[in-house]
């Protein structure tokens, strides 16, 4: 026979567990709660999802520029023979003048070109040379940059248009006519704002040319191995899906016909 204590022990377990006993009160209470906290986290947890989508493309955006602007530099500093420091400050000022950079580089190969010719014994090069007042042995000691620098010194003191119109088209080719507002004021004038790209943090230095292009050189390398899964899966998956396609015409074919033949067992005959 169960004790007295025995049966007050089970009294309180089942008042315990009862629907309206304030154990069972608190523990619906605190899950009301605990499922409110819950989904405040999910909706926390959506908007930070959200904010970094917003984040990331950007910043995809800005590590896509990186890549393509230094790799470019990197680029057209090995065509030209000019360092990257000088090309984005040339670049500059170029660009401050009506023209480019695209424009800049191909009046310095020209350039180039044209000395080369003048050092190989060319007439013509050598007497528009001349005319400047310089020579292949002074300018073949200069960097190509110094070199334009010295060039559009001495194309400064033209005072005939004309005369310094067909300069320009001798040494830097068609595109050197766009180049005249840059060269109007000498080697000072394009130093100067050379000195305004540095102070504005426009220079790019060749360290940072090079890392953006081995990043870009990555990127690469990652798109191509991404194409590669996708059609490696698409490879995987085109018998099914084939099969699966096959089957859905054959299907639809069998409906259409079933829904033709019912309907015209449907119609009344003639008389």
């Amino acid at each position: 026979m169960a004790s007295g204590s025995s049966i007050k022990a089970g009294s309180a377990y089942i008042e315990l567990f009862t629907k309206d006993s304030r154990l069972v009160k608190g523990l619906n209470d605190a899950s009301k709660r605990l499922d409110t906290f819950g989904k405040s986290l999910q909706g926390i947890g959506t908007k930070m999802a959200m904010l970094g989508a917003g984040v990331v493309a950007p910043l995809a955006g800005a590590a896509k520029v990186f890549a393509d602007m230094g790799s470019d530099m990197v680029d057209m500093s090995q065509r030209t023979g000019v360092s990257v420091e000088a090309l984005s400050e040339l670049g500059f000022a170029a660009e401050q003048s009506g023209a480019d950079l695209g424009t800049l580089e191909g009046s310095l190969k020209k350039m180039q070109k044209m000395l080369f010719e003048a050092a190989s014994g060319s007439q013509s090069a050598q007497e528009t040379l001349a005319s400047l007042g310089l020579s292949v042995a002074q300018l073949s000691k200069l960097s190509p940059d110094e070199q334009f620098k010295a060039i559009a010194d001495r194309m400064s003191q033209i005072t005939d248009p004309t005369l310094k119109t067909a300069t320009a088209m001798a040494i830097f080719g068609k595109s050197g006519t766009q180049l005249l507002p840059m060269l109007q004021d000498g080697a000072q004038g394009i130093e100067e704002l050379q000195q305004q790209a540095r102070d504005l943090g426009l220079t790019m230095a060749t360290e940072d040319a090079q890392a953006a292009e081995a990043f870009g050189d990555r990127i690469d390398v990652l798109w191509k191995v991404l194409k590669k899964t996708v059609f490696t899966i698409g490879s995987a998956l085109e018998p099914v899906l084939s099969a699966m396609i096959d089957s859905t015409v054959r299907d639809r074919k069998s409906t259409r016909l079933n829904s033709s033949h019912e309907w015209i067992s449907r119609m009344p005959s003639s008389a």
